[in-house]
């Protein structure tokens, strides 16, 4: 029996350990990482956690909707494999009356899906190489002789910094969600679930980085920055394949988090990934007129 639980009453060993014994398990789905993201999450669990759901949620007007939440690509059903998606679904509390979200690639539904890319990192970095695109190559090359440099450990402010000042200004993003990052940055820190990767020019100023969460043996291409010199000598190139380089031969996988933007898709598909769908689910129990005004 599937059955709605308030955040005060999950328990989160528990739901760490169906997370972790999932079909389909994600970094975003444990209770730390949702603990920031969207504090006060309630959940769907089916008999003693062998499946559950998360229900990050918020309060608008008066009215409670389901979200996903900044910084989370996926979320939906974790457990176990004859976990039936739909049940899930029908579970969801009327009280929640609008519902946005996307669910997890080990979910089955009808509907919208969204793309995500993936590459396994099994194999040598010189194999992995072999599949990057020909301007991959050239880009990776271009900021070889720029004299770029590869650096480890870097603030993620400092990823940050260069995001706000380059993509940032074209990019609608709040200063909640900027200090949110951090905050889950510094707890995944904390839970050894992530590290931050930059790119230097020769006088040691960087000029690109990344934010890598890692757990179940997935890397997610989390977050990112550069500027115009770093865009245009191959920066970002370098830093993706110096981080296949260093991952090369583990029983892992680089998760880039997307993209339905096919040029973002063209950019990650171009390390020889391959692309993955994933179900968006959305339904609207708004009352009328509220109803059409979100269809």
């Amino acid at each position: 029996m599937v059955t709605h639980l308030k955040h005060s009453e999950i328990n989160k060993l528990k739901w760490d350990g169906c997370i972790s014994s999932s079909i389909c398990p994600l970094p975003y789905g444990l209770s730390w990482y949702l603990d920031v993201v969207s504090p006060g999450w309630e959940a769907l669990v089916l008999d003693d956690y062998k499946a559950v759901m998360p229900l990050p949620f918020r309060t608008k007007y008066g009215v409670n909707y389901i979200f996903t939440p900044p910084f989370v690509q996926q979320l939906g059903v974790f457990g176990a494999a004859n976990a039936d998606v739909d049940d899930f679904i029908k579970a969801i509390p009327s009280k929640f009356k609008y519902i946005d979200t996307n669910l997890n690639e080990g979910n089955v539904t009808d509907g919208i899906s969204n793309n995500n890319i993936l590459l396994y990192l099994n194999n040598t970095f010189h194999a992995l190489y072999a599949g990057f695109a020909d301007n991959t190559k050239r880009n990776i090359k271009k900021a070889e002789r720029a004299g770029f440099i590869f650096q480890e450990l870097i603030s993620a402010t400092e990823v940050i910094s260069l995001f706000k000042a380059n993509k940032g200004k074209d990019v609608a993003m709040d200063i909640a969600a900027y200090v949110l990052l951090e905050k889950l940055v510094e707890e995944a820190k904390q839970q050894n679930a992530c590290t931050v990767w930059g790119v230097a020019n020769a006088t040691g100023t960087i000029v690109a980085g990344a934010v890598f969460i890692s757990s179940f043996g997935r890397h997610v291409f989390l977050f990112s920055g550069n500027n115009a010199d770093a865009r245009q000598a191959g920066a970002m190139h370098f830093l993706i394949a110096e981080y296949i380089k260093q991952h090369a031969g583990t029983n892992t996988l680089l998760d880039f988090e997307g993209s339905n933007n096919a040029s973002l898709a063209r950019f990650y598909l171009s390390f020889g990934g391959y692309m993955v769908k994933y179900p968006k689910l959305k339904i609207n129990r708004l009352p009328f007129p509220l109803n059409k005004l979100k269809a």
